[in-house]
């Protein structure tokens, strides 16, 4: 083999090295959004059980308290804004810990599925903040800044996050 034709070979590796090393960022990216969708997805199932439990006892609500409850259901099926969702499935567990559903429904068992699911969703809640911080982190790097740009990968949002937390 000659020098030229060896040249040829090293370039053509490190061209495949170069494309190997943007897939593997591609991948990580990619590993981390389906982590935080995911996440998400199972804090949105919570919120949807939260909003069943309500409207299964719509009948023993103060009627003073109905429209409230309809614009909070409405907030939390409004897939736009995630801190909405959140904000307004944390009212109506507070209503309904509060008793604005009548005390013969709103028994000890329902009070214990209230709050599971509150845990549930402030564990969730948790874990896609912290992969949400990993991943925005991750993108802060120079390299997979540039990829990141490339294939329109964006920062993503906490969720209830205070301005004091990092």
């Amino acid at each position: 083999m000659g020098f030229v034709e060896m040249i040829f070979v090293c370039l053509g590796a490190l061209v495949l090295l170069a494309l190997l090393y943007l897939l593997s960022i591609y991948n990580r990216l990619s590993f981390y959004i389906d982590k935080m969708e995911s996440k998400y997805s199972t804090i949105y199932d919570y919120m949807l059980d939260i909003t069943k439990l309500i409207e299964d006892n719509k009948q023993h609500i103060d009627k003073d308290k109905i429209s409230k409850i309809n614009a909070l259901i409405q907030e939390v099926r409004n897939k736009d804004d995630k801190d909405i969702q959140l904000q307004s499935t944390i009212e109506l567990v507070g209503l309904l810990s509060t008793g604005i559903i009548n005390d013969k429904v709103v028994n000890e068992e329902t009070t214990s599925i209230l709050k599971d699911t509150l845990t549930e969703i402030n564990y969730s809640k948790e874990f896609y903040n912290k992969c949400v911080s990993d991943y925005n982190q991750y993108c802060k790097k120079k390299m997979v800044n540039l990829i990141a740009r490339i294939f329109k990968f964006k920062n993503y949002p906490y969720i209830n996050r205070s301005n004091d937390e990092v």
